[in-house]
């Protein structure tokens, strides 16, 4: 296209009198407020009303303490919640979550999510899958659009073809805790350049809340997101053998792909890290 390529004389270009954005003179620190102590912030337009949070994105809202956000967009009332997404909130009872997806609400603590648009009234509880409401506590959900009213559910499948399954929620919920801190730490690592500006203070919310979950090589990584591959490994062979006792008929292949998408996921994630390490 010679001279006539897009965008060719403005951004990020090698023109000499064009803006360049590199490390010292970075498109971030823009209108961010901060009325708390000891926040770590990294992005534009982002207000800290608590303390002791760290925050990679773009116009989060934090109003309470011990927060660790990566993405945009988030809404934190409540406390102790660790985020890797976009648009995610978290009520004034939603603290000790651990998230990764979009615009996912937490009314209720010590969650773990994988997914997108899941409402959690309840506590203890594990989602991975898009679309679910959970009001009671200590379920576990592979699928979605659900709606779980009982108490210690372990569901597999999208609403109105799902099976009860017989898993240890602790064990897939670890997982799922691991494998987010690990993301969260890996994509913390590519934003230490930008925390020369920070205070003691904040540089330590920092290491706390973000780069101190790295573990530091991609390999580790893997191992978590086979971990949790192995966690759901007997919920894929659980749902395949089964077979409704009344009313046989055959079972709709979306809710068997349900697992088969979590699964390609982090086979995807997989594949990215283990690639990355041999180049």
């Amino acid at each position: 296209m010679g001279n006539n390529i897009l965008f060719s004389n403005i951004g990020n270009t090698s023109n000499s009198g064009s803006q360049t954005f590199n490390q010292s003179n970075a498109p971030i620190g823009k209108s961010n407020k901060n009325f708390g102590n000891n926040n770590a912030t990294i992005g534009n337009f982002n207000s800290d009303y608590g303390s002791n949070s760290a925050t990679i994105g773009n116009g989060n809202w934090n109003f309470n303490n011990d927060n660790a956000t990566i993405g945009n967009g988030n809404w934190l009332f409540g406390k102790s919640n660790t985020t890797l997404g976009n648009g995610n909130w978290y009520w004034d009872d939603g603290s000790n979550n651990s998230t990764l997806g979009n615009g996912n609400w937490h009314f209720g603590s010590d969650n773990a999510t994988i997914g997108n648009g899941n409402w959690d009234f309840g506590t203890n509880n594990t989602i991975i899958g898009n679309g679910n409401w959970v009001f009671t506590n200590g379920n576990e959900i592979i699928g979605n659009g659900n709606w779980l009213t009982k108490t210690d559910n372990t569901k597999i499948g999208n609403a109105n073809n799902i099976s009860s399954l017989n898993l240890s929620p602790l064990g897939i919920k670890t997982d799922v805790n691991n494998l987010i801190d690990s993301l969260i730490g890996k994509v913390g690592q590519n934003f230490l350049g930008f925390t020369g500006n920070f205070d003691v203070s904040s540089s330590q919310t920092f290491k706390r809340l973000i780069s101190s979950k790295s573990v530091g090589n991609d390999t580790d990584i893997s191992s978590d997101i086979e971990q949790l591959l192995a966690s759901l490994s007997p919920i894929q062979e659980n749902f395949i053998n089964y077979q409704p006792v009344q009313n046989p008929q055959p079972v709709p292949e979306p809710a068997s792909s349900v697992s088969l998408v979590v699964m390609g996921f982090v086979c995807l994630l997989l594949s990215l890290f283990k690639k990355k390490q041999h180049c």
